[in-house]
């Protein structure tokens, strides 16, 4: 994961520097992101070529890495390069209006589940799952109020316990040790 890391970080310290021309930073940034993720493709099949036991494989992180900075590029463009009347309702959400400071910009950019596998997050749902605002809901007067997640967890810890019963009043008939046994593979579809 550090070198997954390594390779990636060069992107995000390009991407920061080019976001101070906004007018054109989502542009850069795409053309910036996509070539790095060339260059490390081809570098990555051209050692897998000479060395077929080559295992280190950091093109997935590239592309989530690539994604990321991509659509914060986009969104602030629309954020700070574009009238708020030309922009749909879902940009209008999504549009960041400050350029995000080092810290934010390289927590949102590697963040450890994120960065691993994905999925994309757009850079204002992350922010507000990091400052806690992403459970505020507004009640039938107005007023935010903030989401409990006790009923959901309860909800999943019954579905558990009740999987756990079917289970263990099910094994017996069915023993894990036969999943083995040539006669099993023969009756599977």
């Amino acid at each position: 994961s550090i070198q997954r890391l390594s390779r990636c970080e060069p992107v995000g310290q390009s991407c920061n520097l080019l976001w101070h021309h906004v007018s054109s930073c989502f542009s850069h940034i795409f053309a910036v992101t996509m070539g790095i993720l060339f260059v490390v493709h081809i570098y990555r099949v051209s050692i897998y070529i000479a060395d077929s036991n080559y295992q280190n494989d950091v093109s997935g992180s590239m592309m989530v890495v690539a994604q990321r900075l991509s659509s914060l590029g986009f969104s602030i463009y629309d954020g700070m390069g574009r009238k708020q009347d030309d922009l749909t309702e879902n940009q209008k959400e999504q549009c960041v209006r400050r350029l995000p400071t080092f810290l934010e910009f390289f927590s949102y950019s590697f963040n450890f589940p994120g960065f691993i596998l994905g999925p994309l997050c757009f850079y204002n749902d992350y922010i507000a799952f990091i400052e806690g605002r992403h459970s505020l809901v507004k009640d039938n007067a107005g007023v935010m109020r903030e989401t409990s997640a006790m009923p959901s967890a309860m909800l999943k810890f019954v579905k558990g316990l009740l999987f756990l019963a079917v289970y263990s009043a099910f094994a017996s008939w069915v023993p894990i040790h036969r999943n083995g046994r040539k006669a099993h593979y023969k009756n599977s579809f």
